[in-house]
């Protein structure tokens, strides 16, 4: 007798069991694979994402067809996908707080940030533009993929610049300062007009909805920040606090459920929570660090894997997604780099700060392509679109650490610690 049906007879049988099983078997590959292209250079997120596709119907579904229905039937793919859901809120919460409170140079913070968004966001318009037909999703208008396109390249993967800055000893230093503050004011930047194109493409670009949500951020930065700094004051000074993190957690989902009914993503309404969180609050960090590292390793692989059990590699052998992705590799590479550094150079840093700050801003990682995965979910660009982002995030990372391959002499920046 097959094994095959006698296993999807009995997880039919017992649909909690094959929620399990398929869990630990998403969890399995994605970590498999994520430390296989994490090994090779690669940013594990990737892996993660092509853990995804092995198990999708691109492979596992060729080689064994009766896999959907044993493995992932609609009901178990619809229970990972809410698990799914459930860490993107969770991480977006961690991203919020990671945007630090540091005091730098105003003006180079502006001029490097204007320039890290304005010449990415404009280039990636105008790859919109051209190759709308290609990259637009369903019922969208040319416009609004070329937008969302432009914002796509423009964003900055803050967690992975963080990671970054602490691996060269250029966290305390003003090049690390610098870059980091306005890599979180660009990113906040761009999930506002994120959150504009979400609300243009559901329908809810309406002037009910949108008072509704400037009351909705208003309560939450005047109000939570101040109930969440006197709950700090009260938490526990050693280990996890119940209340704090379960306050923690439940403002995060409530908040993403704000947002969705509202018609934006949840991932939106928890990101604003995290921004709402009072600075310097030590137990609050340190519970929201203890969340994060459960979500890394649990919640966000079974994100990524779903995103790879929709893709298909039939996109990966198509020779216009080839010329799209060089492309958009060079053309995301480049303006980054020149954006960020000539707006460094204009504020008067020098030649080799400026050209560190570039190449710094040009980090790109799981926030590029959590915004992609939303961008796909909410049909503003296409399959093949997000295939290009995809593998432009995939080839950032290496390039990105060739250019520090050698010591990185910062012993003339204010602050700065030799490598």
């Amino acid at each position: 007798m097959a094994v095959g049906p006698v296993v999807g007879a009995a997880i039919a049988m017992n649909p909690l069991a094959g929620f399990l099983v398929a869990l630990v078997v998403v969890l399995v590959v994605c970590h498999g694979c994520g430390e296989l292209l994490c090994r090779c250079g690669q940013p594990r997120v990737v892996g993660e994402i092509a853990g995804g596709v092995l198990l999708g119907p691109s492979v596992l579904g060729q080689l064994w067809p009766m896999s959907a229905g044993v493995l992932f039937p609609v009901e178990t793919v619809a229970q990972l996908d809410r698990v799914a859901q459930l860490g993107l809120i969770f991480f977006m919460v961690s991203l919020g707080e990671l945007c630090p409170d540091i005091t730098v140079r105003r003006r180079v913070v502006g001029w490097v940030t204007a320039g890290s968004i304005g010449l990415p966001l404009a280039a990636g318009i105008g790859i919109g533009f051209m190759a709308g037909g290609v990259l637009a999703g369903s019922a969208t208008a040319p416009a609004t993929c070329a937008v969302f396109f432009g914002v796509a390249l423009a964003i900055t993967a803050l967690p992975v610049l963080g990671r970054m800055l602490v691996d060269l000893h250029l966290d305390q230093t003003s090049v690390g300062a610098t870059t980091i503050r306005a890599a979180a004011i660009g990113d906040l930047l761009a999930w506002t007009v994120l959150t504009l194109l979400i609300a243009g493409r559901t329908g809810t670009g309406h002037w009910s909805a949108n008072a509704l949500t400037v009351i909705v951020l208003l309560a939450v930065v005047l109000g939570i920040r101040r109930a969440m700094s006197r709950l700090d004051r009260l938490a526990s000074r050693e280990g996890p606090d119940q209340i704090l993190l379960a306050t923690l957690v439940t403002g995060a989902i409530g908040l993403g459920a704000v947002a969705e009914l509202i018609g934006l993503h949840a991932a939106i309404g928890a990101l604003v929570f995290g921004l709402a969180l009072p600075r310097g609050t030590t137990n609050a960090r340190r519970n929201l660090l203890g969340l994060r590292g459960v979500t890394l390793a649990l919640l966000l692989p079974v994100f990524f894997a779903g995103v790879g059990l929709r893709m298909s590699l039939d996109e990966l052998i198509t020779p216009r997604l080839w010329w799209i992705f060089a492309g958009v590799l060079l053309v995301a590479g480049t303006t980054k780099i020149i954006g960020a550094g000539g707006g460094a150079r204009v504020a008067g840093l020098p030649t080799a700060d400026a050209w560190r700050i570039g190449v710094l801003m040009n980090c790109r990682g799981v926030t590029e392509l959590i915004l992609a995965s939303i961008g796909l979910q909410h049909g503003l660009i296409s399959p093949l679109g997000f295939t290009a982002l995809v593998l432009v995030s995939a080839a950032t990372g290496p390039l990105l650490r060739a250019q520090f391959s050698r010591p990185v002499m910062v012993g003339a920046i204010p602050g700065g610690v030799p490598a």
